[in-house]
């Protein structure tokens, strides 16, 4: 019979100094026994800073997002008082052009009177027929008549009406058996209301009675 190989030692296959570190970690363990405990709160310490760090991080994200919204809300408020800005000067300028422009219609609706003078006083160079020129004159009257009551200008009523302090100023009392007291008799200037407000008085001669 051959001989048998010889038994390896499991010891030889161990690498060297192996249970010397196991010797010096149970040393350090038996002379430092709450080493353990602080290696849980030096993890859970990390842990909690990790958290933290995390947490500053959304913090500082936020921060930065609400800077810029800020800054889009400024710029918003900014264009909005520009636009107001520029909606009260268009509002003054209309409004000043309504205040310049506002007889336009008036000033239109009188233009065909006024020639009417022109072609009058054209007539007058040629024409020595008085009642022609009579009749132009009288035409011309209508006319501006006719403008003045298309925007609501209207005169006075006054002749034979009883005198009336808030449309009548009366220029002088004149005693008269014909009339009554206080009764117009004479008109020496016409007064005007615009749409039913006085925008002057008619000057008047009023009687009195003997």
């Amino acid at each position: 019979m051959s001989p048998s190989p010889p038994q390896t030692s499991l010891r030889l296959l161990r690498p060297p100094f192996a249970g010397c570190r196991r010797a010096r970690r149970a040393r350090r363990l038996r002379l430092h026994p709450d080493r353990k405990s602080r290696s849980e709160r030096e993890t859970l310490l990390t842990r909690v800073a990790a958290a933290a760090m995390a947490q500053l991080h959304r913090a500082s994200e936020a921060h930065e997002r609400l800077v810029s919204e800020n800054g889009d809300l400024k710029a918003l408020a900014a264009r909005a008082r520009a636009d107001l800005e520029n909606a009260r000067k268009r509002a003054a300028r209309e409004k000043e052009d309504v205040a310049r422009f506002a007889i336009q219609e008036f000033v239109e609706s009188l233009l065909p009177a006024l020639d009417g003078f022109d072609h009058a006083l054209a007539s007058m160079e040629t024409d020595t027929d008085a009642q022609a020129l009579i009749d132009g004159i009288q035409a011309i009257r209508q006319q501006f008549d006719k403008a003045l009551q298309n925007h609501g200008v209207v005169k006075v009523e006054a002749r034979l009406q009883p005198f009336d302090p808030r449309l009548h100023e009366a220029m002088s009392v004149e005693k008269s058996e014909k009339h009554p007291s206080n009764t117009v008799i004479d008109v020496v200037r016409d007064g005007y209301l615009l749409n039913g407000r006085l925008v002057r008085a008619a000057r008047v001669r009023v009687s009195q009675k003997p």
